[in-house]
């Protein structure tokens, strides 16, 4: 898997975090955490 595009994709999605208020970061947050969840478990489990 390519290291770099998840990595830019995070980085796009903290800019809109920093930009966005409170109730709304953490409505997102819960959902991103949801989506990479799968994907950081499984690494550190490798």
């Amino acid at each position: 898997m390519n290291e770099e595009k998840p990595l830019k994709e995070i980085h796009e999605i903290r800019e809109k975090l920093y930009l966005m208020d409170k109730k709304d970061r953490d409505k997102l947050l819960v959902k991103i955490r949801e989506k990479y969840r799968n994907l950081f478990v499984s690494s550190k489990e490798i």
